[in-house]
Protein backbone atom coordinates (compact mmCIF):
# COMPACT_ATOMS: atom_id res chain seq x y z
CA UNK A 1 0.00 0.00 0.00
CA UNK A 2 1.39 3.39 -1.00
CA UNK A 3 1.50 6.17 1.71
CA UNK A 4 0.93 9.37 0.59
CA UNK A 5 3.80 11.61 1.54
CA UNK A 6 1.91 14.30 4.08
CA UNK A 7 4.64 16.53 2.70
CA UNK A 8 3.01 17.21 -0.62
CA UNK A 9 -0.19 18.63 -1.06
CA UNK A 10 -3.53 19.26 1.55
CA UNK A 11 -6.80 21.67 0.74
CA UNK A 12 -8.25 25.14 -0.59
CA UNK A 13 -8.41 28.63 -3.43
CA UNK A 14 -10.47 31.62 -6.53
CA UNK A 15 -10.33 33.64 -9.63
CA UNK A 16 -12.30 36.44 -11.36
CA UNK A 17 -12.25 37.10 -14.86
CA UNK A 18 -14.26 39.08 -16.56
CA UNK A 19 -15.64 38.39 -20.66
CA UNK A 20 -15.86 41.15 -23.13
CA UNK A 21 -19.17 42.00 -23.80
CA UNK A 22 -20.95 44.54 -26.55
CA UNK A 23 -24.28 45.62 -27.62
CA UNK A 24 -25.01 45.48 -31.39
CA UNK A 25 -24.15 48.89 -31.54
CA UNK A 26 -21.03 48.82 -30.06
CA UNK A 27 -19.86 46.06 -32.72
CA UNK A 28 -21.03 48.37 -35.34
CA UNK A 29 -19.18 51.17 -34.02
CA UNK A 30 -15.93 48.90 -33.48
CA UNK A 31 -16.29 47.14 -37.11
CA UNK A 32 -15.44 51.14 -38.32
CA UNK A 33 -11.94 50.60 -37.04
CA UNK A 34 -8.90 50.01 -38.43
CA UNK A 35 -7.72 46.26 -38.40
CA UNK A 36 -5.02 46.69 -36.34
CA UNK A 37 -6.99 48.37 -33.64
CA UNK A 38 -10.12 45.49 -33.86
CA UNK A 39 -6.92 42.87 -33.37
CA UNK A 40 -5.70 44.68 -30.33
CA UNK A 41 -8.97 44.85 -28.59
CA UNK A 42 -9.71 41.01 -29.41
CA UNK A 43 -6.27 40.04 -28.48
CA UNK A 44 -6.84 41.14 -25.38
CA UNK A 45 -9.82 39.87 -24.37
CA UNK A 46 -8.16 36.26 -23.85
CA UNK A 47 -5.16 36.23 -21.19
CA UNK A 48 -2.42 34.09 -22.45
CA UNK A 49 0.95 32.64 -20.84
CA UNK A 50 3.91 34.06 -22.87
CA UNK A 51 6.74 32.18 -23.93
CA UNK A 52 8.96 32.77 -21.71
CA UNK A 53 9.15 32.47 -17.83
CA UNK A 54 8.37 35.72 -16.21
CA UNK A 55 10.22 37.26 -12.95
CA UNK A 56 6.40 37.36 -11.54
CA UNK A 57 6.31 33.10 -12.03
CA UNK A 58 9.85 32.52 -9.98
CA UNK A 59 7.98 34.46 -7.24
CA UNK A 60 5.27 32.07 -7.02
CA UNK A 61 7.58 29.32 -7.23
CA UNK A 62 9.52 30.65 -4.21
CA UNK A 63 6.52 31.12 -2.44
CA UNK A 64 5.74 27.49 -3.03
CA UNK A 65 9.58 26.52 -1.80
CA UNK A 66 8.94 28.34 0.99
CA UNK A 67 5.68 26.94 2.15
CA UNK A 68 6.51 23.65 1.48
CA UNK A 69 9.92 23.33 3.09
CA UNK A 70 9.56 25.60 5.92
CA UNK A 71 12.34 23.40 7.39
CA UNK A 72 15.67 22.34 4.98
CA UNK A 73 14.46 18.63 3.71
CA UNK A 74 15.95 15.32 4.41
CA UNK A 75 18.59 14.43 1.78
CA UNK A 76 19.38 16.09 -1.59
CA UNK A 77 17.21 18.81 -3.02
CA UNK A 78 16.77 18.87 -6.83
CA UNK A 79 15.05 21.44 -9.17
CA UNK A 80 14.24 20.72 -12.32
CA UNK A 81 15.99 23.06 -15.41
CA UNK A 82 12.60 23.51 -17.15
CA UNK A 83 8.99 22.99 -16.85
CA UNK A 84 6.80 19.90 -16.81
CA UNK A 85 3.67 19.68 -18.93
CA UNK A 86 0.58 20.33 -16.84
CA UNK A 87 -1.67 17.78 -15.40
CA UNK A 88 -4.71 18.92 -15.01
CA UNK A 89 -6.76 17.08 -17.64
CA UNK A 90 -9.30 15.23 -14.64
CA UNK A 91 -8.79 18.56 -12.28
CA UNK A 92 -11.78 20.08 -14.31
CA UNK A 93 -14.28 20.28 -11.44
CA UNK A 94 -12.32 20.84 -8.30
CA UNK A 95 -10.85 24.27 -10.23
CA UNK A 96 -14.40 25.44 -11.51
CA UNK A 97 -15.42 24.97 -7.49
CA UNK A 98 -12.43 27.32 -6.95
CA UNK A 99 -13.06 29.55 -9.58
CA UNK A 100 -10.02 29.07 -11.68
CA UNK A 101 -11.06 27.51 -14.30
CA UNK A 102 -10.03 30.30 -16.88
CA UNK A 103 -6.74 29.70 -15.41
CA UNK A 104 -6.24 25.95 -15.77
CA UNK A 105 -7.62 26.51 -19.71
CA UNK A 106 -4.56 28.82 -19.73
CA UNK A 107 -2.25 25.84 -19.09
CA UNK A 108 -3.91 23.90 -21.08
CA UNK A 109 -3.37 26.17 -23.93
CA UNK A 110 0.11 24.80 -23.54
CA UNK A 111 0.09 22.03 -24.77
CA UNK A 112 3.23 19.64 -24.56
CA UNK A 113 5.59 22.92 -24.63
CA UNK A 114 8.14 22.89 -22.20
CA UNK A 115 10.53 26.01 -20.92
CA UNK A 116 13.87 26.19 -19.89
CA UNK A 117 13.60 28.12 -16.12
CA UNK A 118 16.31 30.46 -15.00
CA UNK A 119 16.72 28.98 -11.27
CA UNK A 120 19.15 31.43 -10.23
CA UNK A 121 17.07 34.43 -11.39
CA UNK A 122 16.84 37.66 -9.09
CA UNK A 123 12.92 36.55 -8.18
CA UNK A 124 13.77 32.87 -7.41
CA UNK A 125 14.44 32.35 -3.83
CA UNK A 126 14.96 28.88 -2.47
CA UNK A 127 15.69 29.10 0.92
CA UNK A 128 17.50 25.75 1.16
CA UNK A 129 20.53 24.50 -1.01
CA UNK A 130 19.63 22.68 -4.20
CA UNK A 131 20.93 21.49 -7.61
CA UNK A 132 19.55 21.91 -10.97
CA UNK A 133 19.12 18.40 -13.04
CA UNK A 134 17.80 18.03 -16.48
CA UNK A 135 16.15 13.95 -15.68
CA UNK A 136 14.92 12.06 -12.60
CA UNK A 137 16.74 10.59 -11.07
CA UNK A 138 19.52 12.62 -11.70
CA UNK A 139 22.66 11.52 -13.18
CA UNK A 140 24.96 12.06 -9.86
CA UNK A 141 23.33 11.75 -6.72
CA UNK A 142 24.56 11.45 -3.18
CA UNK A 143 23.66 8.60 -1.32
CA UNK A 144 20.70 8.84 1.00
CA UNK A 145 17.35 10.41 0.22
CA UNK A 146 16.08 13.02 -2.81
CA UNK A 147 13.85 15.20 -3.99
CA UNK A 148 13.14 16.20 -7.97
CA UNK A 149 11.02 19.22 -7.72
CA UNK A 150 9.23 20.34 -10.78
CA UNK A 151 7.15 23.12 -12.06
CA UNK A 152 4.84 24.26 -14.66
CA UNK A 153 3.97 27.25 -15.84
CA UNK A 154 1.85 29.67 -13.80
CA UNK A 155 -1.61 30.89 -15.05
CA UNK A 156 -2.37 34.46 -14.01
CA UNK A 157 -5.85 36.25 -13.58
CA UNK A 158 -6.03 39.98 -15.31
CA UNK A 159 -5.22 41.76 -12.43
CA UNK A 160 -1.77 39.40 -11.13
CA UNK A 161 -3.70 39.37 -8.15
CA UNK A 162 -4.51 34.79 -8.38
CA UNK A 163 -2.49 32.49 -9.92
CA UNK A 164 -2.32 28.21 -11.00
CA UNK A 165 0.28 26.09 -11.59
CA UNK A 166 0.92 22.64 -10.68
CA UNK A 167 3.63 21.36 -9.24
CA UNK A 168 5.52 17.75 -9.34
CA UNK A 169 7.95 16.09 -6.51
CA UNK A 170 10.00 13.10 -7.61
CA UNK A 171 11.02 11.24 -4.78
CA UNK A 172 13.93 8.35 -4.08
CA UNK A 173 16.27 6.87 -2.31
CA UNK A 174 19.95 6.08 -3.10
CA UNK A 175 21.88 2.77 -1.60
CA UNK A 176 25.64 2.92 -0.64
CA UNK A 177 25.01 -1.17 -0.07
CA UNK A 178 23.90 -1.89 -3.53
CA UNK A 179 24.61 1.44 -5.13
CA UNK A 180 20.95 1.17 -6.67
CA UNK A 181 18.32 3.80 -6.70
CA UNK A 182 14.97 3.30 -5.77
CA UNK A 183 11.97 5.47 -7.04
CA UNK A 184 9.17 5.95 -5.15
CA UNK A 185 6.44 7.98 -3.07
CA UNK A 186 5.98 11.16 -5.07
CA UNK A 187 3.49 12.64 -6.42
CA UNK A 188 2.07 16.23 -7.31
CA UNK A 189 -1.32 18.79 -7.26
CA UNK A 190 -2.67 21.82 -8.62
CA UNK A 191 -1.29 24.79 -6.52
CA UNK A 192 -3.38 28.53 -6.24
CA UNK A 193 -1.49 31.40 -4.88
CA UNK A 194 -3.34 34.72 -4.10
CA UNK A 195 -1.35 37.75 -3.36
CA UNK A 196 -2.18 39.68 -0.28
CA UNK A 197 -0.58 42.86 1.03
CA UNK A 198 2.01 42.33 -1.99
CA UNK A 199 3.03 38.43 -0.75
CA UNK A 200 2.33 35.82 -2.40
CA UNK A 201 0.41 33.25 0.12
CA UNK A 202 -0.10 29.72 -1.66
CA UNK A 203 -2.97 27.27 -0.93
CA UNK A 204 -2.91 23.50 -2.12
CA UNK A 205 -6.28 22.04 -3.96
CA UNK A 206 -7.74 18.54 -3.99
CA UNK A 207 -6.39 18.14 -7.29
CA UNK A 208 -3.29 15.71 -6.38
CA UNK A 209 -1.96 12.54 -7.86
CA UNK A 210 0.45 10.14 -6.70
CA UNK A 211 3.36 8.54 -8.46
Amino acid sequence: MVTYPSELFQVTGADHSGRYHSSDMQWKTLMKRPVWILLVILTGCGQRIPNVVTPQEYEVYSAWMKYRYPKQPDGALYLASETFIQQLDNCEKELKLKGVDSLRRQLLDLGAAKYPLRLHSKTMHVPWPFEEADDFPPKQIPYGELRYVQFSRVAFNRQRSEALFTVNVGRGYHFRESGETELGLGGGGAIIATKQNGVWIVTDTRCIWIE
